[in-house]
C-alpha cells in the first residue's frame, strides 16, 4: 500500500496544532507567536531553528528571501512547500546557527535520462547538511554544459543519475574544469574522487537501494570539495 507522505505530515500537524490549542488558554501569545529567525549574512535567506515549520513561522517574513534554511530532519507543512514553490523559494537542510551559505556542501543533482525520481535521495542527504538542488534534464550534452557552469564555484559538487554512465562521463570530461569519475559504492566514490580531485560523481541509480546510493553520494559529498593532484593539474584543473 502506497504511504501518503503529506497526509501523514498533515495529520501530524493537526495533532500537534490539537495539543498546542490545549495551552493557548493559559499562554495565547506565546503560542501563537514564531520561531525566532537566526541571523544570516545573506538578506535572501530565511534561517528558523523550529524542528516544525508551519505558516506562524514564515508568514511576513518571505519578502525578497530566495532560501528558506531549517535544521536536519525539520518538518515543512504542506501549506509552507506550496507557498515556497509559488514563491520559487528553495529549502537547505543545515545547522541553523550555521547556514547553508557558509556551513553545508552545495551538490547539484541532475537526473539525466531516468525515471528514478532524485527527491528521496534528497531527502536523505538534506539529513547530513547537504544542500541539495534538483535539476532534471533529456539531454546528456547539455547536462555537461550545466555542470562546467556549475563547478566552476569551488565550494560545488555535481551529481549526475543517469543509466548511461559512459557517455555522461564521457561528456562531461570534455568540459574545462569538470573532473567526472563514476562509481557504485562509497568507497569506490572516494577512491576515484581523490584520484583525479573530482567535482562530479555520475552513478546509475537503477538496481541500487536507496540506503547504498545515498551512503555513496553522501562519501563523496563528505570530503569534498576534493583537490586536484598537484601533478594533474595542468591538465585537469
Amino acid at each position: 500500500m502506497a504511504i501518503d507522505t503529506a497526509q501523514i505530515v498533515r495529520e501530524v500537524i493537526a495533532e500537534l496544532q490539537r495539543l498546542h490549542g490545549a495551552n493557548e488558554t493559559a499562554s495565547p501569545a506565546a503560542s501563537a507567536a514564531p520561531a525566532p529567525a537566526v541571523p544570516v549574512k545573506d538578506q535572501r535567506e530565511l534561517a528558523l531553528s523550529s524542528r516544525v515549520v508551519t505558516m506562524a513561522d514564515v508568514a511576513a517574513r518571505l519578502g525578497g528571501i530566495r532560501r528558506l534554511i531549517v535544521p536536519p530532519g525539520a518538518i515543512i507543512t504542506p501549506a509552507v512547500r506550496d507557498v515556497l514553490a509559488d514563491r520559487d523559494i528553495t529549502v537547505s537542510y543545515g545547522s541553523a546557527t550555521q547556514p547553508a551559505s557558509g556551513a553545508a556542501t552545495r551538490l547539484l543533482v541532475v537526473a539525466a535520462l531516468t525515471r528514478f525520481d532524485p527527491n528521496s535521495l534528497a531527502g536523505a542527504l538534506r539529513g547530513d547538511a547537504i544542500d541539495v538542488e534538483i535539476q532534471t534534464s533529456d539531454c546528456l550534452i547539455q547536462t555537461s554544459d550545466t555542470l562546467a557552469e556549475r563547478v566552476r564555484d569551488a565550494q560545488t559538487l555535481a551529481l549526475v543519475l543517469t543509466p548511461h554512465t559512459a557517455a555522461a562521463m564521457c561528456l562531461a570530461n570534455r568540459q574545462a574544469g569538470v573532473r567526472a569519475v563514476s562509481a557504485a559504492n562509497a568507497g569506490a566514490a572516494v577512491h576515484a574522487a581523490r584520484a583525479v580531485g573530482a567535482n562530479v560523481l555520475i552513478v546509475d541509480p537503477h538496481g541500487q537501494g536507496l540506503f547504498q546510493l545515498k551512503q555513496c553520494v553522501a562519501a563523496f559529498c563528505r570530503s569534498g570539495p576534493w583537490p586536484c593532484p598537484e601533478v594533474l593539474r595542468p591538465r585537469l584543473a
